[in-house]
């Protein structure tokens, strides 16, 4: 045979070797697994966007509208204040100059206006009042003013007087605390709304509103019983008004606990007391505040005391013995 014919055989003979040897491995299913499909993450909507639209600022306050003409950022003050003041108000004048704080119409008849006011320098604006009325007028720092004011809705308004002369809140009360010892430890006061301190005699000051209320009240807890007192005094300028207020001084008290006029527990003594009601005590009657029956119970700790007592209709007198005030006492309350 030809040797270049052998060889052509020879290679076509692995040609059909290698072909068989692919069909045959394709047909025992020995092919590699398909690659696993890549997951598909899925995609959550967005929601729209809904614009916002910008809030308008309000209008500034009255004070802030005049604090802006004064300081020229604005129009004259005479300009801003007549528009402050509206179809129904009225610009006066005012004396001293006011630098800042704030102001308030108090309306002689009300009648469901709103009566705004405000001022600054020496310019007094009043908006939504009365055609014509009258009024008390606070302004911060300053005693309580009264005023009347014409002519609102014609825009020739007036005030009486005008310029308005303001006085300056000088007036306090002056008061003493006695009856007690070591009250400034012990003794809880306020006077027209704010705490006060007393010096080493018992006295202290508040500064007040002429004209207006102030009340003055001490409180002092003793333990398992409280006490309080309230004064109502109304000082004017120049004229401070005088307070004395006279505080349970006793440092000792009744080895019970009494809420409502009844004996609640006893600390040291009998206990078959507990329920009865507390008719005197030393021979005064009990006060019908719960708390107040203390008042009459002054004495020195280790001292004896008399109470009347009441239980199931029968009335007996029973001895106590008065202790110092404990530790204790402080935690019942």
């Amino acid at each position: 045979m030809n040797p270049r014919h052998r060889a052509l055989l020879i290679g076509g003979g692995c040609v059909v070797v290698v072909a068989l040897v692919a069909l045959w491995g394709a047909s025992d299913g020995t092919e590699a697994p398909p690659a696993p499909a890549t997951p598909v993450t899925p995609v959550t909507p967005v929601a729209p966007v809904t614009p916002v639209t910008p809030v308008a600022p309000g209008p500034p306050a009255l004070e802030t509208r005049l604090e802006a003409a004064l300081a020229g950022e604005e129009q004259p003050l005479a300009e801003v204040a007549r528009e402050l003041a509206g179809a129904d108000g009225v610009v006066c004048g005012v004396e001293p100059r006011v630098l800042g704080g704030t102001a308030r119409l108090e309306l002689d008849e009300p009648g469901g206006w709103l009566a705004v006011a405000a001022v600054r320098s020496d310019v007094l604006v009043l908006s939504e009042i009365p055609e014509a009325g009258s009024g008390m007028l606070r302004v911060e720092g300053f005693a309580p003013a009264p005023i009347r004011w014409s002519g609102a809705r014609g825009g020739q308004g007036r005030c009486e007087p005008d310029p308005l002369s303001l006085q300056p809140a000088e007036a306090g009360v002056l008061g003493t605390v006695v009856g007690c010892q070591r009250c400034s430890a012990a003794l809880g006061l306020t006077a027209c709304g704010q705490p006060v301190s007393l010096d080493d005699d018992g006295g202290f000051y508040a500064a007040a509103v002429p004209g207006e209320i102030c009340v003055v009240e001490a409180r002092r807890h003793y333990g398992v019983w409280a006490w309080s007192d309230t004064v109502e005094v109304v000082p004017q300028v120049g004229d401070d008004a005088m307070v004395e207020i006279e505080v349970p001084g006793f440092e000792a008290v009744l080895p019970l606990i009494v809420a409502g006029g009844r004996i609640e527990a006893v600390w040291e003594g009998d206990e078959q007391l507990v329920g009865a009601r507390i008719l005197a005590v030393d021979g005064a009657p009990v006060p019908d505040d719960p708390d107040g029956f203390h008042l009459a119970t002054g004495g020195a700790a280790g001292s004896e005391v008399q109470l009347e007592l009441e239980r199931d209709g029968r009335r007996s007198t029973v001895p106590l013995v008065r202790r110092a005030l404990g530790f204790e006492d402080w935690l019942v309350r």
